[in-house]
C-alpha cells in the first residue's frame, strides 16, 4: 500500500504523490476513443498500429511509423489548469461528435479573411486559444486515460472525429532531453500551414465568429462589420510581427 495513502485519508494523485496535483500530465496527443480516418475507415486511435495508413490534411494517406502511448491523469485531484483537457462540443472545430482535446495540442482552423494574408484560409493555433469558442471549455481530467501520439516521417495534420484537424508532430520536434542535446531538430519537415501566436489566434477566432454570425444572419439588417473590413483588421494585426511562432 502506498505510504502516503496509508498516512492520510486525503485523496492523493498517484503520479505526483500530492494532494494538490502537478503538471506532469500535460502532453500532446489523441485521447483514447478518438477516431482517426484510416484506409479502412474510421478507427479508434488505440487500434492504430505502425504501418497503418492515416488520412492527413495536406498529404493524403500517410503511413504511421511509430505509436507512443502514455497513461495520464492517473488519479486526478486538484489538477492545475495547464494539464486539464478541453471539452470540444460537436461541430466546434469540424468534429461530428464531442471530443476531449489535450491542452498541449494544436488544431487547424479555417478563416476566409486570411486568404489575402497567407494565400490560404487555414492556420494552426494552440488548443488553449479555443477556450469559449463555440462552447469549448476546460474540463476535469477523466481518470486513467491513455493518450496516443502518432508519429510520421514529418509533421502531419491528422483528420479526427469526423472532420477536426489536429497536429501530429514528429518525435524530433520535441527537445531531446533524454539524449541530452537540448535542441530541436529543424531538419525535420514541418507543416506548411502558418502557425499563429496566441494573440494572433484570438484575432482570427474573432473573425471566424463574425463570419459565422454573418452566415447565420439570414437576411437581417447588418449587425457586424463587412468581410472586407474584417480582412483589413486581420491583415494589419497579423502583420505587426512574424506570422509564425
Amino acid at each position: 500500500m502506498n505510504i502516503l495513502k496509508a498516512l492520510s485519508n486525503s485523496h492523493v494523485c498517484e503520479q505526483s504523490q500530492s494532494e494538490t496535483g502537478c503538471a506532469q500530465c500535460g502532453i500532446n496527443g489523441l485521447v483514447s476513443d478518438t477516431k482517426v480516418l484510416t484506409q479502412v475507415g474510421w478507427r479508434a486511435v488505440e487500434m492504430v498500429r505502425p504501418g497503418d495508413r492515416i488520412q492527413t490534411f495536406e498529404n493524403g494517406f500517410q503511413s504511421v511509423l511509430q505509436v507512443d502511448d502514455h497513461l495520464i491523469w492517473h488519479e486526478p485531484v486538484d489538477c492545475p489548469e495547464c494539464v486539464c483537457p478541453f471539452h470540444v462540443p460537436k461541430g466546434a472545430i469540424g468534429n461530428n461528435k464531442a471530443m476531449i482535446l489535450p491542452s498541449d495540442n494544436k488544431v487547424v482552423l479555417k478563416c476566409n479573411a486570411l486568404i489575402p494574408v497567407f494565400g490560404q484560409a487555414h492556420v494552426l493555433v494552440n488548443a488553449q486559444s479555443l477556450v469559449e469558442f463555440a462552447g469549448v471549455r476546460r474540463q476535469d481530467p477523466p481518470p486513467k486515460r491513455r493518450i496516443y501520439q502518432l508519429r510520421f516521417d514529418k509533421e502531419e495534420m491528422v483528420i479526427v472525429q469526423g472532420g477536426a484537424v489536429v497536429s501530429c508532430p514528429t518525435a524530433h520536434q520535441f527537445l531531446d532531453i533524454f539524449a541530452g542535446s537540448g535542441e530541436v531538430d529543424y531538419s525535420v519537415e514541418m507543416s506548411r500551414i502558418p502557425r499563429l501566436s496566441d494573440e494572433q489566434a484570438d484575432a482570427v477566432i474573432s473573425c471566424i465568429e463574425t463570419e459565422l454570425a454573418e452566415q447565420n444572419r439570414k437576411g437581417l439588417p447588418p449587425l457586424f462589420e463587412s468581410k472586407s473590413k474584417m480582412r483589413v483588421k486581420a491583415r494589419r494585426f497579423i502583420r505587426r510581427g512574424s506570422a509564425f511562432v
